[in-house]
Formats: C-alpha cells, sequence, structure tokens
C-alpha cells in the first residue's frame, strides 16, 4: 500500500493550517477518534445507541457487556486510521444507514467495540463539533477559535447555503488571526 495511515475527514470539517501532526500524536495500533461526553449527550444515551448498533449491525450484545468491554462512543468526522483498520471499512454494511445511529457512526462504533480496538481520544481541539454552536453552545469546552478542526456535524442545524457560509467565516476568521 501506498499509505501507512491516513486521516479521514467529514466533507463537513474546516482545518486550521497550523494543526499539529496527528499521525505523531495518535499511536499506530489506536484509532484517533473524539470519543463524545456528557457536553453531546448523556452517556446513558450513548449506551443505547452502541447497543442499538450492535445489534443491527450484528455484533451479539450481553448483559455483561458493561464488565468486559470499555464503552465509548466516539465520533467518526475526524478519524486517524492505520492500515491495520482496513477491515472497518472493507465491508460496508448491506443495509441502509440512517440518521438514529447518525449514519457511519453507528456502524464503526459496533466494530470497534465488538473488537476492542483502542481508540485515542483525539477530544474536542481536532473535532470540534456543530452542537457547540447550537444545542450544546454553553457546554462547549472553548471557544470555536482555538479548535484545529471544525466539524459541522448535523447539530449545526442550517442548511447547505448557510453551512458554507459559515465555514468561509471560520477560514476567514483563521486566517485574520494568522492561525
Amino acid at each position: 500500500s501506498l499509505y501507512e495511515r491516513v486521516l479521514v475527514l467529514d466533507d463537513t470539517v474546516v482545518v486550521r493550517r497550523d494543526t499539529p501532526d496527528l499521525f505523531q500524536i495518535v499511536p499506530p495500533l489506536a484509532i484517533g477518534a473524539t470519543i463524545e461526553d456528557d457536553r453531546i449527550r448523556p452517556q446513558s444515551q450513548s449506551k443505547k445507541l452502541l447497543a442499538l448498533a450492535k445489534l443491527r449491525h450484528g455484533y451479539a450484545s450481553s448483559e455483561n457487556d458493561d464488565q468486559n468491554s470499555l464503552f465509548y462512543w466516539f465520533n467518526t468526522g475526524v478519524l486517524v486510521l492505520s492500515w491495520l483498520h482496513i477491515p472497518l471499512l472493507a465491508n460496508p454494511p448491506p443495509l441502509d444507514l440512517d440518521r438514529l445511529l447518525f449514519w457511519d457512526q453507528g456502524f464503526l462504533n459496533a466494530q470497534v467495540n465488538a473488537f476492542r480496538i483502542p481508540i485515542y481520544n483525539l477530544g474536542y481541539r481536532f473535532n470540534f463539533v456543530g452542537s457547540f454552536f447550537t444545542t450544546n453552545f454553553d457546554k462547549a469546552p472553548f471557544s470555536a477559535i482555538d479548535a484545529y478542526l471544525i466539524h459541522g456535524t448535523t447539530g449545526l442545524l442550517m442548511n447547505l447555503q448557510s453551512r458554507s457560509h459559515f465555514f468561509s467565516n471560520i477560514s476567514e476568521t483563521w486566517d485574520t488571526w494568522d492561525l
């Protein structure tokens, strides 16, 4: 293969030019992703989403899941992957992905949890999600200007044209501040 590692970004992510090298930060065996915490949704809701995703994608859940596996629900808008993670992407599900499980997010969370793949938490500085501008504004850990990657998730609650202007404004602000 030509690449040992890749950075996978949603098409709604803007990147600051001074973003640190994520390949130097994330250990090769781990997947680099932002683990969502209570600032995004209650962990009890995330656990239910994971259980539903595992059921939907054919990974058995058991009563012992809480004791036998690490729990996390990660956002898939920014991912650092290595060649070891190719099997996660090699066989997409034969069924339609839907909004309930956040499209690819449910599928990838189910697989990563089922196979106990370690996650290196990138934190919100590398995936400042859209809901920090809307429904979770009061829970934002810092100002968006301090983020390296801003992800216009469905939580941004904007139509396509407004979203385009929003991203342009972010990029122009970063340029003005020489970031």
